[in-house]
Order: structure tokens, then sequence, then C-alpha cells
């Protein structure tokens, strides 16, 4: 990535590296397969996460004059994948990309899309980004393959940054990046295409995934109130961080979710039981009587944790 500038309305013609690689990867492997990519609207494509661990849902949004890309994968080499993959639908040579949040899955693969690729960040992740590195030696020891693609890999400095909104022109499209407030993290960024109606949500809204809360400064009440946002935009497609891709319905799928969760909780807080005995007793019925939000211990606590806080 270049140095960080202001954006200043349409930039020159910039040329995009091509990458000679392919990436033949196991189904449980860290690795985004492009062979997967589908097309979501007339002028976006997604490349599905197909529920593997540390891998994202890649967004490419192809305007006529600019390519938007959407999250970049665990390190450079699975920059790399997707760069191929925009090489097949886009013949751009300008190429924006845009990070959901600054977790090493989202935002490390971004050096594999060459120096020439434009990074668009909000200014609040591009400050988790500078003390990334603990998330980012925690993810290279989960295995030898993430410690490989992590190897040597620091992470990248916009070369756009923007306070809580900024409207890209690609050429027939317009795509709004624009920021959440802390729920996932402090810089979940959120990206819309207007003409077609495309949402990517980063990890606000999933479908078939449980919410992964900011336990210290994140907030049910302020997340519920988010969801009220993104219904005013009226989205066909939306596409999450990780799990399937859906529409409009996920907004309502998360809403109930968040209503069940809330109801619960209080009920446990009002019983007595402490944080801790509430999230296990909750993670064990949610799996039960809710299979649909896939839950684990590590979320459901977080969750716990903050309601705890929340509720009176």
């Amino acid at each position: 990535m270049k140095g960080s500038h202001p954006f200043s309305g349409i930039l020159g013609l910039i040329p995009v590296l091509w990458v000679n690689f392919s990436v033949h990867a196991q189904d449980n492997e860290p690795l985004i397969q492009a062979d997967r990519m589908q097309q979501v609207s007339a002028s976006v494509y997604a490349i599905p996460d197909n529920f593997v661990p540390l891998v994202p849902n890649v967004g490419i949004i192809v305007g006529k004059r600019a390519t938007l890309v959407v999250d970049t994968g665990l390190g450079p080499r699975n920059g790399e994948t997707i760069l191929q993959a925009v090489n097949r639908v886009s013949s751009n040579t300008i190429l924006y990309v845009v990070t959901t949040h600054y977790h090493p899955e989202h935002t490390l693969g971004t050096a594999g899309l060459g120096s020439e690729a434009l990074l668009i960040t909000a200014k609040v992740q591009q400050e988790e980004m500078a003390n990334g590195e603990g998330i980012k030696n925690l993810f290279a020891r989960r295995s030898a393959v993430t410690a490989e693609l992590l190897s040597g890999v620091d992470y990248p400095v916009a070369d756009i940054l923007f306070e809580d909104e900024i409207v890209l022109d690609l050429g027939g499209l317009t795509a709004r990046l624009f920021q959440s407030g802390s729920l996932h993290t402090q810089g979940d960024t959120l990206v819309f295409v207007e003409e077609e109606a495309v949402l990517f949500t980063g990890d606000t809204v999933m479908l078939g995934v449980f919410p992964s809360l900011d336990a210290v400064n994140g907030s049910v009440a302020r997340w519920v109130e988010f969801l009220d946002h993104l219904e005013e935009l009226d989205p066909s497609v939306i596409v999450g961080a990780h799990g399937s891709i859906g529409d409009k319905s996920m907004l309502e799928n998360w809403r109930q979710l968040f209503a069940a969760l809330t109801e619960e909780t209080r009920l446990l807080k009002q019983q007595g039981l402490s944080e801790n005995d509430a999230a296990a007793r909750l993670n064990t019925e949610f799996s039960e009587q809710y299979p649909q939000w896939k839950s684990d211990s590590r979320r459901m606590s977080a969750a716990v944790a903050t309601l705890y806080r929340e509720l009176p």
C-alpha cells in the first residue's frame, strides 16, 4: 500500500499487478477458493467462506472505471488468490480495497493484491491495526498453516482514511463505506452498493453464525438500533463476513436472536446466576433450541458479559 493521503475525488489510473498464482486448498484450510466465486448481482461477486474457520466471505464490486475488493483473507497468499479472481471479472486499472474490521483474516491478505491497490480504512480501524500484533500472533500460533500464511506479514497502512463515511464512484456504481460504531470491533466497516442494493455487513450481520460482541465496549442495545439503520437501506442481498449469503430477512433473523438472548439472559441474571454459569447454560440451550445460530462458548461468554453489564 502507498502512504496515506486524503481522498480527493477521482484518482488517476493506476495499473493493477497480475499475479500468476494458484491455490489448491483442502476444505478445512484457511485458504480462499476463488473457483467458488459467485455473482450476487449484475456487478457484484462474492467468494464464499463455506464456513471454513479464518476464511472471510470476499466481495468484488466491479464498476466501469474501478473495482472494489471487500476483505482480503489471511496473509498475502490469499490476497494473490483474490487478485486472480478480480482479473477474471474486471479489466479496470483502479483497484480499491476495504476491510470490514482489523482481524487478521480480513486484513492481512492486503499485500497480495499488489502495491498499487488503494486501501481505504476508517481511522479507528487503522488505530486497531496499529495495535493488532497480539491477535496476529495468536492467529499465527493456531496451526502450521496459519504460521506460514502470516510469516513476516505486517498490518497494512491505509492510502485513504475516513472518519464516519466515504462514498466511492466506481463508474456507474456508488459504493458507500460507513462505520457502525463499536459492535464486533471499534472499527466495523460496512459497504453498500446503492444501485444494486447489495450490502456487505462484516461481522455485524451474518447468516448461520452467532454474533461476536466486543465484551468490553460492545452493546446489544446499540447493535439492535444499528439493525434499524440497515433496514432503512432496504438491501436485496446481504453478504456477511462469514456464513451464508442471504437477503434482508437476515436483519430480522438477528433481531430475533438478540431478543431471545436478551430475555433469557435477563431471567438468569434475576435468578442470581453468575456470568460464567449463565453463559455455560445459554451456550447449551442455544445449541439445542436455536441450531440456526451456531454458537460457541467464547462468543456466548462475550454476549452474556455484555448483557450483564447492560441489563438492570
